[in-house]
């Protein structure tokens, strides 16, 4: 996935183009139609940064109000959104690991936060790694084996990743 604008998200293959807008709405675009594939219902709060998984099947939506949301495509208008977190800083930087298992995100506050997604439900864990603010936005190596970080100084942090899990 790679970043053409902070809410939009194009996915790794080209298949889709998946937006978010400062009234808060996402849609997921195919190349060639008009008309989008879908629009979720308005999250009621400004997008700021947009991860689409792996497959398609989930999106994270980080907000201007510090809250994350988890939209699925597949399901009805009732059920497609989740929020999945309220007590963020303001969420800037948010990538899929590639196995579609976890999620990182940093937020205003230079907080990464990663997010577990398996058959227990969502797992949500802070990881204290001394990046006082600064910090704007973050993704997984193509391989999964790093995470970097990336600051308004020019400054890149690099994480190792456990083999085969997305965690720090």
């Amino acid at each position: 996935i790679w970043v053409n604008a902070y809410r939009n998200r194009t996915v790794r293959d080209g298949t889709a183009v998946v937006s978010g807008t400062a009234a808060g709405r996402v849609t997921i675009h195919h190349p060639g139609e008009i008309e989008p594939a879908r629009v979720f219902p308005e999250l009621g709060d400004q997008i700021y940064v947009i991860a689409v998984s792996p497959g398609l099947d989930a999106v994270l939506a980080g907000t201007e109000r510090g809250r994350l949301f988890l939209l699925d495509p597949q399901a009805s208008d009732d059920e497609c959104c989740e929020m999945i977190a309220d007590d963020l800083g303001v969420v800037l930087g948010l990538d899929w690991h590639p196995s579609g298992e976890t999620a990182c995100l940093i937020d205003q506050a230079g907080d990464v936060v990663e997010f577990s997604f398996g058959p227990d439900g969502i797992r949500r864990r802070t990881i204290e790694l001394g990046l006082a603010g600064g910090w704007f936005d973050l993704h997984y190596s193509g391989d999964g084996t790093l995470l970097a970080a990336s600051g308004l100084d020019h400054r890149v942090a690099l994480l190792s990743v456990e083999p085969g899990s997305g965690r720090i």
